[in-house]
């Protein structure tokens, strides 16, 4: 029996320590952890060819490098847009406006990663046992060559929102919206 009781007082002291624990709470720390192993936020967003949103800086920088070129709208509009140069064509399928600004087609493809946990409540009549999460993401432009990680250096994360379910083995994502 003394056994028995000494193993049970290791192993909590054990789980306390080494960050193992069945405990209902959620850091920021552990729910980014959840939110990208969860096969919905991989599926959605792992190693896409994505569609950027660009800075006004990013613009300028793109034209100085020789990635793409302005074409005025030949209607004296406001529907200028740009075309991927020589230099370009390997990246971008084209780059111009869309409803929330400039855009940018990316061939080559990415992976997305939480950038931060910007907020964490709790949600439906169980307190604690449902979180929605709030999040910025971005993509990861490390696997991209360097001159185009300057390039979108300057690329603005998105927002996003996870719910987490209390499961009887811990935390799990459940949805997602943007």
């Amino acid at each position: 029996m003394k056994k028995a009781i000494l193993f049970s007082a290791v192993l909590a002291f054990t789980n306390k320590f080494a960050g193992c624990s069945s405990s209902s709470t959620l850091s920021s720390p552990k729910a980014k952890e959840i939110i990208e192993s969860n096969k919905e936020f991989t599926r959605n967003f792992d190693r896409q060819k994505p569609r950027l949103l660009l800075t006004e800086r990013q613009i300028q920088r793109g034209i100085e490098r020789g990635y793409w070129t302005l074409h005025k709208d030949p209607t004296g509009g406001i529907y200028d847009y740009y075309v991927p140069t020589t230099k370009g064509q390997p990246y971008f399928d084209g780059v111009g406006r869309a409803p929330v600004g400039m855009v940018c087609d990316l061939k080559l493809p990415l992976a997305a990663h939480v950038l931060q946990v910007t907020g964490i409540r709790d949600n439906g009549p169980e307190a604690g046992k449902e979180k929605i999460v709030e999040y910025d993401w971005n993509w990861d432009f490390q696997s991209l060559p360097s001159n185009l990680q300057d390039l979108l250096r300057d690329n603005p994360p998105m927002h996003a929102k996870a719910v987490l379910d209390l499961y009887d083995d811990g935390w799990r994502a459940v949805h997602f919206s943007d």
